[in-house]
This record gives structure tokens, sequence and C-alpha cells, in this order.
């Protein structure tokens, strides 16, 4: 069950990002009422995109669960409201998680993952990157981090398919234009003509 009233430790009290979770609810955005003064999203104003019932919804679980909110957006076209949002200190996130899981106004719940895009030290660097042709490749920390430099003395990936998931691509680029095999919008579920 959920530990709400956990006495924090020392170290449960310094801001944690890997402790943050992420958590949606529905945003229904219904036509306004026919009367002077009303507006889509009604009058939330601490909440950017959210309806009313999105913003009380995601007060109520703030509240119940004492979470502090880092960060919100709305997801117009999925009708969802985020937020990121930071357990209270002595809380056991996975718990936290399972017990939003099974709350009845939570869409989604999932642990915040951090992902390192930054170039290393170039103490870590294993290859010598001098000489690389790309000006920015000490900034791809997985180049570094996979040896990639070393991998590419042995093939150039002929033959290689790669999936790719991601919020956009520009087709048109000179490096991926009669490169790119499929590109598949899966919010709207509709295939993307490359040229």
């Amino acid at each position: 069950s959920y530990a709400g009233s956990a006495t924090p430790s020392a170290d449960a009290q310094m801001p944690d990002s890997s402790r943050d979770i992420l958590l949606a609810v529905a945003n229904p955005l219904a036509a306004p009422p026919a009367r002077a003064g009303s507006s889509l999203i009604g009058y939330a104003s601490s909440y950017y995109g959210a309806g009313q019932k999105a913003a009380a919804r995601m007060d109520s679980i703030k509240q119940r669960y004492k979470l502090r909110e880092v960060s919100a957006w709305p997801i117009t076209s999925l009708g969802l409201y985020c937020a990121v949002l930071q357990p209270p200190p002595g809380v056991s996130r996975d718990e936290l998680v399972s017990a939003l899981a099974d709350d009845e106004g939570v869409e989604l719940v999932q642990p915040v993952q951090d992902f390192s895009v930054f170039s290393a030290d170039a103490s870590e660097q294993t290859t010598s990157l001098s000489g690389y042709n790309d000006p920015y490749v000490d900034m791809q920390r997985g180049f570094i981090d996979t040896d990639a430099a070393s991998a590419q003395t042995v093939t150039q990936g002929r033959g290689v398919v790669i999936a790719v998931v991601d919020t956009g691509v520009d087709t048109n680029h000179p490096d991926l234009k009669a490169r790119i095999r499929d590109v598949h919008d899966l919010g709207d579920d509709t295939p993307v003509t490359t040229s």
C-alpha cells in the first residue's frame, strides 16, 4: 500500500529528479456553454491548456498524495493533461506509481527516466576523436559510450536497418534524404510520405 506518512531520511529531503513521476489525467475540452464570458478551457489560470475538470482532478491527486508539481503541459491531440510530479520525501516512488495506477482519475503514470545526451569528459573517452569528420562528435554521448569510432574501422553499417522513435524528423535533411525507408505518425496513425 501507499506509504504517504513515511518519515523522511536526510537523503530523501534533497531534490532528486530520479524520483519524479509523469502523470496524465483526462483533459476533455468541450464546446463552451452559450453564455457571455465563457471560454473553452474555463478559467483555471494556473493550468496552461487544462480544462476545469483536468485542473480539479490534478489538484485533487496532488493533495491526496502530497505531490509537488515540477512542470505540466497539455497534449491536446490525446485529450490529456500531463505533469511531472515530485513525491514527498521518504515515499517510495515504486509504491506511489503503483497506488496512482489504481487511482480512478489517473490515465497514465510512470517513473520519469533520465537520459544523458551531453558529451563525456575527455578522461572518459576511450577513443581519440580528434580528426573525426563531425565537429559535434564529442557531444554525442552514445557515440562515445558505445565506442562507435572503433566499430567504424570494421564496418560502416551497410545493410543495417535502424528504427528510431522520436517526435519528428526532417525528411528533407541532406544527411537523411534518400536514407529513410519509412516514417509513421503514431499520434494519428498515418504514414508520412518521404521525398
